[in-house]
């Protein structure tokens, strides 16, 4: 992750935007990754009691 404050000139909002949105692109994809592993889990959890989904 880049800092916006690193960046000097007339195009420092837009390349802190740009950086911005890869953040929150990048921290997307791990919330969706650890959605899926709780999923799993929580499936995985319900098959050994025994319950149907």
């Amino acid at each position: 992750m880049r800092s916006g404050a690193a960046y000097h000139g007339e195009n420092e909002p837009q390349i802190a935007i740009v950086d911005l949105l890869a953040d929150l692109r990048h921290l997307a994809h791990k919330l969706r990754a650890n959605w899926y592993e709780l999923d799993r889990s929580a499936h995985e959890f319900l098959i050994k009691r025994g319950e149907k989904l």
